[in-house]
């Protein structure tokens, strides 16, 4: 019994020590792979028709005003207001009538004296891989700037890589340390979670194009 017990056990810290180098080499490579193609300033950020503004709360779990979210508008506002892009495509939830990321954001963009006209709202993006497939296959984009905080940019720029899509990344103003470690934590498994979609469990957007 004890020899079995020393056999599973070496084999359970076998495989978490595999698990965790997995996690880690995916991390490495995604991060290495698609920095070049992210940009902190608008002067090196190249042009396209569309910027991709990835949808999160208004709201931070506190209750207060979402930094995420400012960032984010003031980033796509930039981006406009700079020409570096013509259009911007507002992808992100709507659950219910009381949670609507693309209204809240074209709200706040509209405060940033961003035109109507130049603004669309995509009610389906429940997931970033959701947002960059229905920017390709429902929305007709090839070439786009995608805005979002860093952490998020790589696992985006991947996706969008997948998907044949022209993409660079915008950065968004990121809150302090303290207000974002959680989400940041959170953003190393769900790198992992992107590359099994796309090679193991090809996982389509909830609403794909056509329905």
């Amino acid at each position: 019994m004890r020899a079995l017990a020393r056999r599973f056990l070496l084999w359970t810290v076998s495989l978490t020590v595999l698990a965790a180098l997995g996690l880690l080499a995916v991390n490495l490579l995604m991060i290495g792979r698609y920095a070049p193609h992210i940009h902190a300033q608008i002067s090196t950020v190249p042009q396209a028709p569309t910027a991709l503004v990835l949808g999160t709360s208004h709201w931070s779990l506190g209750g207060e005003p979402s930094a995420h979210f400012a960032g984010r508008m003031a980033a796509a506002a930039q981006l406009y207001a700079d020409g570096k892009v013509r259009h911007l495509l507002l992808s992100g939830a709507n659950p219910s009538i009381h949670y609507n990321e693309p209204q809240r954001m074209r709200e706040a963009l509209l405060a940033l004296q961003v035109p109507d006209a130049a603004m669309t709202l995509d009610y389906a993006g429940r997931r970033t891989l959701d947002s960059v497939r229905r920017a390709r296959d429902v929305f007709g984009e090839r070439e786009l700037i995608i805005v979002s905080q860093p952490y998020h940019l790589y696992r985006a720029l991947f996706l969008a890589d997948q998907d044949g899509l022209r993409a660079a990344g915008f950065t968004a103003a990121e809150p302090p340390l303290q207000q974002r470690w959680r989400t940041e934590l959170r953003e190393v498994l769900a790198r992992l979670l992107a590359v099994l979609d796309v090679y193991v469990l090809g996982t389509q957007p909830h609403f794909p194009a056509g329905d």
